[in-house]
Parts: structure tokens; C-alpha cells; sequence
């Protein structure tokens, strides 16, 4: 996903990403499936992902300790501007998005 490449998430930041129009995935995918990999861990902490433009919710995908790594797949709604938001606790962590394949709207 576009915007992640040498970003390193700071305590209590969010990054936008941008997901739709850019590595295959169609312009009108409603949802992408990824693998959200938290890594160079500073402090012990949480990532949340949610829609961008949607309200952040409070469940966490994946939480560490300090020092660790950690990867998690799930599926994201993506935001209406065709984003989606990752937000660390707290330290810093490096995020690397992988995306496994998307979901667009029913045909027929």
C-alpha cells in the first residue's frame, strides 16, 4: 500500500494509507485483506486499523512487548477517500502492510 514505504509509527500516531487504485486493487474495493506486521518495537504497546473517516474503535489487532514482532491478518473496511488508518500507542514501530486480496461489491 502506497504511503508506508520508510514510515515508522511514533507513540499515539495514526497513518493514513492509501489502499484502492494501487497494487491491483480496484478503484471500487470495499474491503482489503492484509497482514499488518508491527516490527523494531521500542516499547510495549497496540495497533489498531479501521476505516479512514470512520471512528476509531477501542479493540486493538495485535499488541508486543518491547523488542518484539508481531503479524496479524485481518480484514479492513476501506474509508470512502479509499484508506485505511493504522494507530501505535505508544514507542515507535516500523508497519509493514501486506495485501493478501480485496473485496469489491457484488455483481448481478
Amino acid at each position: 500500500l502506497a504511503n508506508c514505504e520508510g514510515k515508522t509509527l511514533s507513540a499515539k500516531s495514526t497513518l493514513d494509507v492509501q489502499a484502492t487504485g494501487l497494487a491491483g486493487l480496484p478503484a471500487d474495493a470495499t474491503g482489503v485483506i492484509v497482514n499488518i506486521t508491527a516490527t523494531d518495537t521500542t516499547a510495549s504497546s497496540y495497533l489498531i486499523a479501521w476505516p479512514t473517516g470512520a471512528t476509531m474503535p477501542t479493540t486493538a489487532i495485535s499488541s508486543w512487548s518491547a523488542g518484539e514482532s508481531t503479524a496479524t491478518g485481518v480484514v479492513l473496511p476501506i474509508g470512502t477517500s479509499g484508506e485505511v488508518s493504522l494507530y501505535n500507542h505508544a514507542g515507535s514501530t516500523d508497519v509493514v502492510v501486506d495485501v493478501t486480496g480485496w473485496l469489491v461489491p457484488a455483481s448481478g
